[in-house]
C-alpha cells in the first residue's frame, strides 16, 4: 500500500511539472525594410505545444511571439479558437523567407469551433510565426523577408 501511495505522489508531481512546461524560447531575427527586427519567440514544436499555442493568453508583449515548427513540406491551417487577442500570422517557407502574412486576425468567438475561419499560405509553410496584431505593419515586415532563428538548428 505504501508503494502505491509513493507511485501516486511521484506521478502527481510529474504531471504538475509537465503542466508547467513552456515551449523553448529563442531569438528570431527578420531582415525587413526597416532593418533587423529582433523577436523573442516561444518555439512550439510538439503536437501538444502547437495545439495549445497562445490559446487563453490575455496579452502578448511587443517584440515577442510564438513560432510553430511544422517541419518540411507542411501546409498548416491556423485558427483563433480560444484566443483573447488579435494576432499577425507570418507564414515562413522552407527557404526561410516569408511567403504570406495575415494581419490583425481577430479571435474566434463562434460557439461552434468548426465555423472558425482558418488561415494558411497557398505555398505551404514550415513555420508560422504569431505576433501581436499590427506588429508586421509597424516594423515593415513583408513577403520575401528573410527569417533567422538564432540557437535553433532547424532554421
Amino acid at each position: 500500500m505504501r508503494f502505491c501511495f509513493c507511485v501516486f505522489v511521484v506521478l502527481c508531481l510529474f504531471s504538475v511539472l509537465l503542466a508547467g512546461c513552456k515551449p523553448v524560447e529563442q531569438l528570431l531575427v527578420i531582415n525587413s525594410d526597416s532593418g533587423r527586427v529582433n523577436i523573442r519567440v516561444e518555439v512550439a514544436s510538439t503536437s501538444e505545444e502547437r495545439r495549445i499555442g497562445l490559446m487563453g493568453r490575455k496579452a502578448l508583449a511587443d517584440n515577442t511571439g510564438m513560432l510553430f515548427d511544422f517541419g518540411p513540406g507542411a501546409k498548416p491551417n491556423m485558427w483563433m479558437k480560444g484566443m483573447f487577442i488579435s494576432l499577425d500570422m507570418v507564414f515562413i517557407g522552407e527557404d526561410h523567407k516569408i511567403n504570406h502574412i495575415d494581419e490583425n486576425v481577430p479571435p474566434c468567438a463562434l460557439p461552434d469551433d468548426s465555423q472558425c475561419p482558418q488561415y494558411h499560405s497557398d505555398k505551404g509553410a514550415e513555420y508560422v510565426l504569431e505576433l501581436p496584431a499590427g506588429y508586421t505593419k509597424k516594423h515593415k515586415i513583408e513577403d520575401g523577408n528573410l527569417v533567422e532563428l538564432l540557437g535553433l538548428d532547424a532554421l
